[in-house]
């Protein structure tokens, strides 16, 4: 009967969390203000999946087919796409890709609880948690593809193990029709897996080449370049002069002048939280890979170096080669780390020592208030010197739930831009028109 009435509360807990992580996107998609890569990532894969050609409006650096400019592939907006054919509102068409983004995660969610025998309820309120927690989530309402892929990636990497050749395809997928910094992580786990195993599947290799082949073989036919080599040379020369996670830093923003870093680059936007998730749980977490027989890993030990080579490479490079230290750009490794500590929460139910302690303040630097992480230490402490036995997995859900709430009433009281000029987009996503009124005019471009 208590084992009844526990599955019961844990179900309520899975639906209480859906409902508040639907709502705090739907909220959200109204707060956010006009962004120039939204409208150019809506704009180039509405054009992809129409007509095969993936370019902007005629006339600007994003209207050259293919251009190496548009940095967000047709992969991450499958769901904003769908909106634009059904609805004419901005809002919509964003939760839509937010909706896109749940599905793709929930039938993840299905096939890891099943291959590693864990429960989904635990799975789902954790995984709706870590996407809607790690630094700019909402990416995915913007129809960017850090989050969404970063997502993909991570759960191809659990799922190895039981279909090699799936994950790898969609790994390559991901990289080449959604977001080419994936290959940071994906490099670094391949090789790590090349190393441990000491052997190179064909099969594998070229399941990962078809998805980059058919994107060479759609430059070539709608492109104006002449040739691959002209293209890829074009491509690493704007992606390094552009993108701000790619470059090397002079002496004088390096990680051992923090303080001059932080006065050039985005660091000085950012917040203490942005520091402990960003800086800090990436390193704590190293103890719990590194001492699985003290946290007691044991289904997911198989997979805990694929996790780790995957994240420490894209985190030390954001931190030494980093010129703005542009904070979306952490979502490659954060998604690992949260996910990873959050599986461990899974992994160990009847857990009662302190060594929880760690994993937890992991989980607490992704919690949205400062009160709430103060009340939830609190919890912990109040149930260690009773020593109530509560299965730690429920408590992890019942502080996720109360994290969710206070996220919920938070963005309630934030300011709204739900008076976006999406009218002209509604007519021709391509247009110059259509980016001028939706930018306010900010941004003019030649007709």
């Amino acid at each position: 009967m208590l084992n009844l009435k526990k599955e019961i509360f844990v179900k309520l807990l899975t639906f209480l969390q859906v409902t508040l992580v639907l709502l705090i996107a739907y909220k959200t998609s109204f707060t956010l203000r006009p962004f120039i890569d939204e409208i150019v990532s809506l704009s180039s894969t509405n054009n992809f999946f129409k007509t095969l050609e993936f370019k902007g409006p005629e006339n600007t650096v994003y209207g050259n087919s293919y251009s190496p400019n548009l940095t967000t592939g047709p992969l991450v907006t499958i769901g904003s796409n769908i909106g634009v054919v059904f609805f004419k509102d901005l809002y919509i068409i964003r939760y839509f890709n937010f909706l896109f983004l749940i599905t793709i995660q929930t039938s993840f969610n299905f096939l890891i609880s099943k291959k590693f025998n864990i429960s989904i309820f635990y799975l789902t309120i954790f995984s709706l948690f870590l996407i809607t927690s790690v630094p700019w989530w909402y990416s995915s309402l913007y129809s960017l593809g850090d989050l969404i892929c970063s997502l993909i990636f991570c759960n191809c990497l659990l799922l190895y193990k039981y279909f090699p050749r799936l994950s790898i395809f969609l790994m390559s997928f991901t990289i080449f029709f959604g977001r080419i910094l994936i290959l940071v992580p994906f490099c670094s786990f391949y090789f790590y897996n090349l190393y441990s195993s000491k052997k190179i599947s064909i099969k594998e290799l070229l399941l990962f080449l078809t998805p980059p082949v058919i994107w060479l073989i759609l430059v070539l036919n709608f492109s104006t370049y002449q040739n691959l080599s002209e293209y890829i040379k074009n491509y690493f020369e704007i992606v390094y002069s552009t993108n701000p996670s790619i470059g090397l830093e002079t002496k004088s923003n390096s990680l051992l002048n923090f303080e001059n870093m932080r006065m050039n680059s985005d660091l000085r936007f950012w917040n203490t939280a942005d520091y402990l998730r960003v800086l800090v749980s990436p390193m704590l977490i190293l103890f719990i890979i590194f001492r699985p027989e003290k946290f007691n890993l044991k289904k997911f030990q198989s997979v805990r170096y694929s996790l780790f080579f995957s994240y420490i490479i894209m985190y030390f490079l954001y931190w030494f080669f980093s010129p703005t230290k542009s904070i979306i750009y952490t979502q490659t490794f954060t998604t690992i780390v949260l996910y990873t500590v959050l599986l461990y929460f899974i992994e160990n139910k009847h857990s009662n020592s302190f060594s929880d302690f760690i994993p937890l303040l992991i989980v607490l630097f992704y919690f949205s208030s400062i009160t709430v992480i103060i009340i939830s230490l609190l919890f912990y402490f109040f149930k260690k010197v009773l020593n109530i036995s509560l299965d730690i997995r429920l408590f992890i859900s019942i502080l996720i739930i109360f994290n969710s709430l206070n996220s919920y009433f938070e963005i309630s009281n934030k300011t709204l831009f739900n008076n976006i000029n999406f009218s002209f987009c509604n007519e021709n996503l391509q247009s110059i028109s259509c980016f001028e009124n939706y930018l306010n005019n900010e941004y003019k471009f030649e007709d």
